[in-house]
Order: structure tokens, then C-alpha cells, then sequence
């Protein structure tokens, strides 16, 4: 069920390990270069993915309340909220090409 449903989290994780960060209000430039990277290879989000789906995971079994009810918890602010601690204080310091400004 966490790969069927949990899509939504794991892109949003993945997002945040491959750009470093989770700010949407980049310069078009920036944007546009993101989006030449993706472009120019389409195995570059394959690794971030993977992780995303593993610490997504790790957040959902690191929690009781998440796996007594899986379903519901994919749809709670709670997740979100576990992610994002996990998110920033697990990752904060991560940069890779696409997170350099």
C-alpha cells in the first residue's frame, strides 16, 4: 500500500533530496536549469527516488500510529510533519549538482 499510495510523499522527498531544499520560489533560470538536467538524463531522479520511498518507510515504521493505519496516515498533516523533521534535520546540510545555485 505504500508504494500505491504513498506517491505523493515520495515525490516530495525526493524533490527535497535532489534540489537540497524544498523552496518553490526559485529564479526562472534556476528552473530552467533543473529542468535541462532532468532533460538531459532521464536517470537523474532514480537515485533520489529510492531514497525517498526508503526514508519514507523508515518515517511510517518509526511511528505506531502511522502503521496501525497506514491508509489514514498518508492522508494526515502528521506524516507531513514527520517528513519534514526528517527532512530537515537529517538532510538539511545536502546539496547535490541540482541543489547549487
Amino acid at each position: 500500500m505504500l508504494a500505491k499510495r504513498g506517491a505523493f510523499h515520495v515525490g516530495r522527498i525526493a524533490a527535497f533530496l535532489w534540489k537540497g531544499d524544498d523552496r518553490w520560489d526559485e529564479p526562472r533560470e534556476v528552473l530552467a536549469g533543473r529542468i535541462e538536467i532532468l532533460k538531459a538524463d532521464d536517470g537523474t531522479l532514480d537515485a533520489p527516488i529510492a531514497e525517498a520511498f526508503a526514508m519514507l518507510e523508515r518515517v511510517v515504521r518509526g511511528h505506531l500510529d502511522f502503521t496501525d493505519d497506514l491508509d489514514r496516515a498518508l492522508k494526515s498533516y502528521t506524516l507531513d510533519e514527520a517528513i519534514s523533521k526528517a527532512l530537515h534535520t537529517g538532510h538539511a546540510s545536502r546539496k547535490n549538482a541540482a541543489g547549487a545555485a
